[in-house]
């Protein structure tokens, strides 16, 4: 007889327990090294690193350290041959007593060259003693004529601006208007729109909504409305556009009404104030020039409002006080300005001669953060030098976010570059030629060998990684503080099978195999055959018969 054999269904099992166990080891680190195709030895020995072609200057996402050192030096010179010499000329690489400064959307630098009765324009790339492509005022690059009042003349200018539209408006001083000249801008341009005068023959001075009294500063905010300081009526004026010829005023702030001129030391009074400028928030800042201070005017829901009062003063204790010394005190700001990051520079053209910086959040007399032009708060020295001024009555910053002042008794513009430091981002893990990208402050950046650099001002920038296909990287976004010294972050790749990194991948087909390998011997178990009984010998000798409970053989044929 034939005995029944297990055989077939033992043979079941083995295939997935060895699976199961080699499951197990590739789990455990054995084999996952070997399933990453060009693992990190496959790395380039030398890093290669696509490096931007302009340094980060977008607003960071706190206000960070300040990207100017105290006393920080000129880069290069505009008015002079060097930065050690400030004597006055006449000519398209000449300045003398310029005043503001600013400049157009295309990055060409404009300055109020005051005593030449002009404005001049410079195309970049600004460099040491270049010469103006334009003068306007004047009939020509070497003439500087003042006391005429035409549509192509200008008299002792003092503030300039850019509106949305890229034309330029001028504060004629001598002249007592404000004149626009539409771009392409020429030499001996004739002028378009006049305000202040009822024609372009006209000059006199006059205290109406109408009339201005030898303007200074001028500005314009996002609606298009115009802000002119008119020193002489001891007032600032807001247009609303459209700007016509004639046109009066719809608000004046330092007086009652437009028909009140005199000087006053308040909230809701100007003293000879000389330069204006709009926050990012629409909020006025005007330098009150004879009253040693700065004053914020914040619109309500209506607006600015005639005699509105001030809100937050700078460079005094309070809105009645006129005495207040250095460090806190000013002289007599000139200009005032916003950086990109919306930090306030005040041309301090007294005593102190220096450029001071103010942060936000603002606060009544508050330190400043930086001065240019001195080594010290308490500083007030003049004089001719990369780090020194003498008098200076405007500031600007170009699109690269570097700071322009004009040096007025120096008869020359400056230009301050912002310290800028390396932000470097280093992978590991990914297989050789791989591109993969970083976003820093809204700037992107690809490579494909081991680095990325940015270079980036003082500030704190959020950063992410670009996901590359079949990794996983770590971090994949944070934040990067630049303070005064260059910044390196790591990245991690993690190799990934089905979109899971191999520290996943394989303990979940361990346990799963684990678990297939369990259930098949639970079901091969259940199937096992039972035992055949032994034969018990017939009680009456003959054939022997299967014990109790067996079925007998069936009949012989």
């Amino acid at each position: 007889m034939t005995r029944p054999s297990g055989r077939g269904p033992r043979l079941g099992i083995r295939p997935v327990l060895v699976a199961a166990l080699a499951a197990v080891l590739v789990g455990s680190g054995a084999l996952s090294a070997a399933l990453t195709v060009g693992g990190p030895d496959a790395r380039p020995a030398a890093p290669e690193a696509k490096i931007l072609p302009a340094f980060l200057t977008v607003p960071p996402t706190a206000s960070g350290p300040n990207p100017f050192p105290m006393g920080a030096a000129a880069s290069a010179v505009i008015g002079q041959q060097n930065l050690s010499s400030g004597s006055s000329g006449v000519g398209p690489a000449n300045l003398s007593l310029p005043e503001k400064v600013a400049f157009d959307p295309y990055g060409d630098l404009f300055v109020v060259d005051g005593q030449n009765n002009r404005v001049l324009g410079y195309a970049p790339p600004l460099t040491t003693g270049m010469k103006a492509f334009v003068a306007l005022g004047q009939v020509n690059l070497t003439a500087h004529v003042g006391g005429v009042t035409n549509r192509t003349s200008l008299w002792e200018p003092d503030g300039l601006a850019f509106d949305a539209r890229g034309d330029l408006w001028v504060a004629d001083t001598g002249n007592s208007r404000i004149v626009e000249f539409l771009p392409p801008f020429k030499t001996d341009a004739k002028a378009n729109v006049v305000l202040g005068q009822l024609s372009f023959t006209s000059r006199s001075a006059a205290t109406t909504a109408s009339g201005l009294r030898d303007p200074a500063g001028i500005a314009f905010d996002a609606a298009g409305d115009l802000f002119v300081a008119d020193p002489g009526n001891n007032r600032v004026l807001e247009f609303h556009p459209p700007l016509i010829n004639g046109m009066g005023a719809s608000v004046v702030i330092g007086q009652s009404s437009a028909t009140a001129g005199g000087p006053g030391t308040s909230a809701t009074n100007l003293s000879s104030p000389e330069g204006v400028a709009v926050g990012p928030e629409g909020d006025l800042w005007v330098a009150d020039a004879g009253n040693s201070r700065v004053l914020e005017f914040v619109p309500s829901g209506l607006g600015f409002v005639t005699g509105m009062a001030a809100t937050l003063v700078l460079g005094q204790l309070s809105f009645t006080t006129t005495n207040e010394r250095l460090p806190y005190g000013l002289g007599a700001p000139w200009d005032v300005g916003l950086d990109l990051a919306g930090d306030l520079w005040v041309a301090d053209a007294g005593t102190p001669n220096r450029v001071v910086e103010y942060r936000p959040p603002f606060v009544g007399n508050e330190t400043p953060a930086v001065a240019i032009g001195q080594s010290t708060f308490s500083g007030s020295a003049a004089g001719t030098s990369q780090t020194l001024l003498r008098q200076p009555r405007g500031v600007a910053f170009d699109g690269s976010g570097d700071l322009w002042v004009s040096d007025s008794l120096n008869s020359r513009a400056l230009e301050f570059i912002p310290a800028t430091f390396s932000v470097g981002f280093a992978e590991t893990g990914l297989a050789s030629g791989t591109t993969w990208s970083v976003t820093l402050g809204g700037l992107y950046a690809a490579s494909n060998g081991a680095g990325v650099l940015f270079p980036a001002l003082n500030g704190s920038y959020p950063f992410s990684v670009g996901a590359v296909s079949g990794y996983t990287e770590s971090p994949g976004s944070g934040t990067v503080v630049v303070n005064g010294t260059s910044v390196s972050v790591a990245i991690a790749f993690t190799p990934t099978i089905l979109g899971l990194p191999p520290a996943v991948f394989w303990p979940v087909v361990s346990a799963l195999l684990a678990l297939v390998a369990i259930v098949e011997a639970v079901l091969l178990l259940r199937r096992r055959p039972k035992r055949a009984r032994p034969l018990v010998p017939s009680a009456t000798g003959g054939p022997s018969s299967p014990s109790a409970g067996t079925a007998p053989p069936p009949p012989a044929p």
